[in-house]
């Protein structure tokens, strides 16, 4: 793989800016609570150490190797908005320009992001995935953003009931403090290597 391109989707405030940030170990992105904050698409890009593949001497083992790793951060998506209906069409142009430019190594795939304390998923994301991942016929990877517990959610129930055939996967991005601890971040590497290995 010589480039990996992610397209980063998901409703306002469900934690995308942040991945981003998280995954290329920068503040880039800008980041809220909640409220939009990505007032335009825009890509990150980085040179950094990505898994390639699992190593022959050691079992679990991923080799890393500096690739280019395109980040297309969306504004977020929101029902029958106008936002949302340009977000797609620029995010369908994103995805044929890297399909096209796409060597025979890249790999072009969607994260959509959903806030793990959300009670529920829109009917116009259900479309809204199966339109894409059928249209344009690209891997997706449903993110459970904001994870920071272990208790699986009716969200991911409902998640995982639709989409048996798409990965879901938690992911804790920044450290969530509570009042007398706090919870680690986790999940940014396996989510990079399911993405790359899978």
């Amino acid at each position: 793989m010589d480039e990996l391109n992610l397209i980063v989707m998901g409703k306002t405030g469900a934690g995308k800016s942040t991945l981003i940030n998280a995954v290329l170990k920068e503040d880039l992105a800008p980041t809220g609570s909640g409220q939009a904050v990505t007032r335009e698409n825009q890509v990150y890009t980085k040179r950094m150490l990505l898994p390639l593949y699992k190593s022959a001497s050691t079992q679990g083992d991923y080799r890393m190797v500096a690739r280019t790793l395109n980040m297309y951060d969306t504004v977020g998506l929101e029902i029958d908005s106008s936002i949302t209906q340009e977000t797609l069409r620029e995010i369908k142009k994103f995805i044929e320009k890297a399909q096209k430019n796409e060597k025979a190594n890249d790999l072009t795939m969607v994260w959509f992001c959903v806030n793990y304390r959300c009670n529920r998923f829109e009917p116009y994301e259900i479309d809204l995935i199966r339109s894409l991942s059928i249209e344009q016929e690209i891997p997706f990877i449903l993110v459970l953003t904001q994870s920071y517990t272990d208790e699986k959610s009716d969200l991911e129930k409902q998640l995982r009931e639709n989409f048996p055939e798409i990965t879901v996967l938690r992911v804790l991005a920044q450290d969530y403090k509570l009042r007398n601890a706090s919870i680690k971040a986790y999940g940014i590497t396996e989510l990079l290597q399911r993405s790359i290995l899978d």
